[in-house]
């Protein structure tokens, strides 16, 4: 398949991550990123105890940990989806509240994250590893573009070996 393309050149593959449901918050110790801001100096929202426990006060189901069950079922199904579509997999690793995945530029990038998270949605669900109202994943997702050789690799390593000890 032909590459993906912006307006800055050929995208060769993406780096999708996207989260459980209620995992990482506004106001979380990691930071977090406010998607609405035109600002670029004010899309990091920094560590808020308050603004976090706000947050966690919106919920309106449990947060979701993925356990080896879920995590098996969910990166099947997404491994499956990819084949599937023949989208190349460079680096998978689901980890208990969020999913990295190194994908070839095969469509645009929210066509892709939304599929995939829409087949391990379904699985998981259909395999009783959620009730059907949970939701399971977060809203959106990030998608970075992959446009060097060098850079491919670098994703692939920090998907693979940077995550963490194996779960």
């Amino acid at each position: 398949m032909p590459p993906q393309a912006d307006e800055y050149g050929p995208i060769l593959a993406y780096h999708l991550t996207f989260t459980s449901y209620g995992t990482w918050l506004h106001g979380d110790d990691r930071g977090s990123v406010d998607r609405k801001s035109k600002d670029i100096d004010r899309k990091y929202v920094p560590p808020n105890p308050i603004l976090h426990e706000y947050m966690e006060g919106q919920l309106k189901h449990p947060k979701v940990k993925l356990d080896a069950g879920a995590r098996r079922i969910a990166r099947e199904a997404i491994e499956d989806y990819c084949n599937f579509k023949g989208w190349e997999i460079h680096a998978i690793n689901v980890r208990t509240n969020h999913v990295h995945l190194v994908v070839e530029a095969a469509e645009p990038a929210s066509r892709m994250l939304n599929a995939v998270k829409a087949r391990a949605t379904r699985i998981l669900r259909e395999e009783k590893a959620f009730p059907p109202d949970q939701p399971i994943w977060t809203e959106r997702g990030n998608k970075g573009r992959i446009r060097s050789e060098r850079s491919l690799k670098r994703a692939i390593k920090y998907v693979l070996e940077d995550q963490g000890p194996d779960i």
